[in-house]
């Protein structure tokens, strides 16, 4: 793989395409051949051949007919990052609808994944990935969110930047210490430091007036509808002490400007909240 390296480097790319296709017909492992076919076809894009390049991926992708017994999450990141690779080619082509289409794609492959810190780090490198296309001019969605967050504009006239006021109406606390039931609370604030590349947040969830859980993180945008909560860094209170939750949540903006979410953590079934500006009771 090393001459092929360095024909790169000089830029003889027909003669490191030749010699990785050649190198195919010795490769006996899953890693090497997943990654000289991904070579292969973002070579034919810097060549000027999609066509061929998008053969090439799709190659890729079909590698687990050859190798067969991984595991669901080698076989999801794997994907992923054929289509991430797939969606930086289609952009130096410039064919802006198949970038996005790829971005999606790479969403649909760690879907079912359960909840963890290597599945949170793969969706963060699509937002970050979809964050430059959209810097770069290429992609187009999730503007207006990014706008609402950044700058104060589009579906929420005041932005989602500021505190925000959050019920849990799904869970209710029986026995607080007032000796009457209260639905779970929470303060949600989300915060745009100067020079950011994402907007920040922080979510304090309260029952019977005691902080029980703290989310931490950064705000993303997978869509011009919805907007995701990337939890960073987040701790549950229990009878030992503080421990680790690992999870996100998924927000929409109605048309009043009412904040509706999801949280998602693994082992848990979802809790739906909404949110309204300021502290609420």
């Amino acid at each position: 793989m090393e001459s092929a390296s360095l024909s790169q480097t000089a830029y003889d790319l027909k003669g490191a395409q030749d010699f990785f296709r050649l190198s195919l017909q010795a490769v006996n492992d899953f890693g090497t051949e997943i990654a000289t076919l991904r070579s292969i076809a973002s070579l034919s894009f810097l060549r000027g051949d999609p066509e061929s390049g998008r053969r090439d991926f799709q190659a890729a992708l079909n590698i687990f007919q050859k190798y067969q017994g991984y595991d669901a999450y080698t076989i999801a990141s794997t994907q992923h990052q054929t289509e991430l690779a797939w969606a930086l080619a289609e952009a130096t082509n410039g064919a802006r609808s198949l970038v996005e289409a790829h971005l999606q794609a790479a969403e649909r492959t760690i879907a079912e994944l359960p909840i963890s810190p290597g599945v949170s780090n793969l969706r963060g490198q699509i937002t970050q990935a979809r964050l430059q296309y959209e810097r770069a001019g290429i992609l187009q969605h999730g503007r207006e969110i990014e706008a609402m967050l950044h700058q104060g504009a589009a579906t929420s006239p005041e932005g989602l930047r500021g505190l925000w006021h959050v019920n849990y109406p799904g869970a209710i606390v029986q026995n607080g210490s007032s000796g009457k039931p209260h639905i779970r609370r929470a303060s949600l604030l989300v915060m745009s430091p100067p020079g950011a590349a994402f907007a920040q947040f922080t979510k304090d969830v309260i029952e019977d007036h005691v902080l029980i859980q703290r989310e931490m993180g950064t705000v993303s945008v997978p869509d011009a509808d919805t907007v995701r909560l990337e939890w960073g860094s987040a701790f549950r209170n229990g009878p030992g002490g503080p421990y680790p939750v690992v999870g996100f949540s998924v927000v929409t903006v109605d048309k009043d400007g009412v904040l509706r979410g999801q949280d998602f953590v693994a082992g848990l079934p979802a809790q739906e909240w909404i949110a309204t500006r300021g502290l609420g009771e």
